[in-house]
């Protein structure tokens, strides 16, 4: 009897010591980001963005307007916390594997590392300082679908290589450096972030998405569209409706008519910049100090889009101009010095 107590208070003793309790993962939560994106009011200052991409979409299309309202963006927040959702300038960065690669001008994902850390995923899943990041976006996953969820619903393309790569995916440790954040997709199948990039530079950020505007709101903040040079490339087409185009490129608040000719003024401003707005002049003394981003200006005729005129800064300093003509040619040129 007294050899069987003994032997089971051995056992006892090696359950409570402490290098076995060491082996248990220490983790790191976060309890005050919330998986559902909230219907809010947006502020005075806010931007209201039209996002059509499906890189933070966790099963219901979230974020993206086709399916949602539009994202209320409050420009003023800077207290940046893990698990915000923030609209920020994209950095300057070449995919080796996809050297054609065009990412917009701005683009949203979500907060995971913070100045000073250091994240790091194993097989998927996420680690700061060594400690498993314990939420409900700490895995990468496929439109909120893990590999097992994945394989069961797309049985067509569970052995696929390229989805098994994804779902094991390994990044060695990065430093955050001060002044830095690190960002991920939700859906990072379908999107790029640090992963591709880096970390994202503070002053990078333009924004924290609070939410989607309530349907009943009675607000007339203006909409901000990401319409950059790859999105007039794929979205204009000559012959749309204006109804389509209001689709596609969101309400326009700057027209007017020439003739008749009825132009439609979109722009791309720099922190909810305001400038004398008109569908007759480009600014480009403000494309050029970069307050302003870019102009699309588009013309109709009998309702349907007959030309796209799209002004953007080009690297060389200058203003430049892609035209899309009434016979679908091309045409792009420097208009400035």
């Amino acid at each position: 009897m007294n050899k069987y107590l003994l032997m089971g208070m051995v056992v006892l003793l090696t359950a409570c010591s402490p290098e076995v309790a060491s082996n248990k993962m220490e983790t790191i939560t976060d309890n005050d980001t919330k998986p559902e994106v909230e219907l809010v009011e947006p502020l005075e200052s806010s931007l209201l963005l039209e996002w059509h991409s499906d890189n933070m979409n966790r099963g219901n299309h979230d974020y993206e307007i086709l399916a949602h309202p539009r994202l209320v963006v409050d420009p003023d927040d800077r207290e940046i916390k893990r698990g915000d959702v923030i609209f920020f300038k994209s950095p300057d960065f070449t995919i080796e594997s996809n050297p054609h690669f065009n990412m917009p001008e701005n683009y949203i994902s979500r907060v995971v590392g913070l100045p000073g850390e250091i994240v790091e995923i194993k097989d998927g899943q996420v680690f700061i300082d060594d400690k498993k990041l314990d939420t409900f976006y700490s895995k990468l996953l496929w439109a909120g679908m893990n590999e097992k969820e994945f394989h069961v619903k797309r049985a067509n393309r569970g052995d696929d290589e390229a989805t098994k790569k994804y779902f094991a995916t390994t990044m060695e440790p990065v430093k955050v450096e001060e002044n830095t954040i690190f960002v991920l997709s939700d859906n990072g199948a379908r999107g790029v972030d640090s992963r591709d990039f880096g970390v994202l530079p503070m002053n990078s950020v333009e924004g924290k998405i609070l939410g989607y505007l309530k349907t009943d709101s009675k607000s007339t903040v203006k909409t901000r569209n990401i319409i950059d040079k790859s999105f007039v490339l794929k979205n204009a087409k000559i012959g749309l409706t204006q109804e389509k185009v209001e689709m596609i490129f969101g309400q326009v608040f700057v027209s007017g008519f020439e003739g008749n000719i009825e132009t439609w003024m979109y722009d791309n401003v720099k922190n909810n910049y305001n400038y004398e707005q008109t569908v007759e002049t480009v600014a480009f003394k403000e494309i050029k100090d970069e307050n302003v981003k870019s102009q699309l200006f588009i013309n109709f005729n009998d309702g349907k889009a007959i030309m796209y005129s799209y002004f953007y800064k080009g690297d060389d300093g200058k203003v430049w101009m892609y035209e899309l003509n009434p016979d679908k040619t091309i045409t792009e040129i420097a208009v400035s010095k």
